[in-house]
């Protein structure tokens, strides 16, 4: 039996604005693991060609209360199986929006979870100075996607 939270996560990944991404290219469902299964999704999302990166990240999503709360992912390692080791995560020009995203240090959770206030792990105890930054239970998961892609493909991402 599927609870809210996957029913409405199917919907958003069948919606228009998942799918326009999966067209572009922007990202794409990544099979999970065998015994991996709800509450985690598996997206590779594109980032821009860089000497020192990969075409591809992949994000291992925990969607537990998917819609009446934020989600929380990281970089995943398919081939350890585990989040990626902190100094493969990208890195970003310093003092970016996306060098405080991806950071892997100086938080509760570095490498295991997004600094940003849409990730849940972030979130938890955490107050963000401008609430219009603040998750909403309208963000969906192609949000999550477009935005860490916008990041990947920005001129503040460096590569690996």
């Amino acid at each position: 039996m599927s609870t809210n939270a996957q029913r409405l996560l199917e919907a958003d990944l069948a919606g228009a604005a998942f799918r326009a991404g999966l067209l572009r290219g922007d990202w794409a469902l990544s099979k999970a693991p065998p015994h991996i299964a709800w509450p985690y999704l598996f997206t590779v999302i594109a980032a821009a060609p860089r000497s020192s990166g990969p075409e591809r990240w992949l994000v291992r999503w925990d969607a537990t209360n998917y819609g009446s709360g934020p989600i929380t992912g990281g970089f995943w390692d398919a081939e350890t199986n585990a989040f990626l080791a902190k100094e493969k995560w990208p890195k970003a020009r310093p003092g970016s929006v996306v060098a405080s995203v991806f950071k892997t240090e100086g938080w509760a959770a570095p490498a295991q979870g997004f600094y940003h206030p849409w990730d849940r792990t972030a979130l938890a105890g955490h107050s963000w100075a401008d609430p219009i930054w603040a998750w909403k239970p309208e963000v969906t998961i192609a949000e999550y996607n477009a935005q860490f892609h916008r990041w990947l493909t920005s001129e503040d991402y460096l590569g690996q």
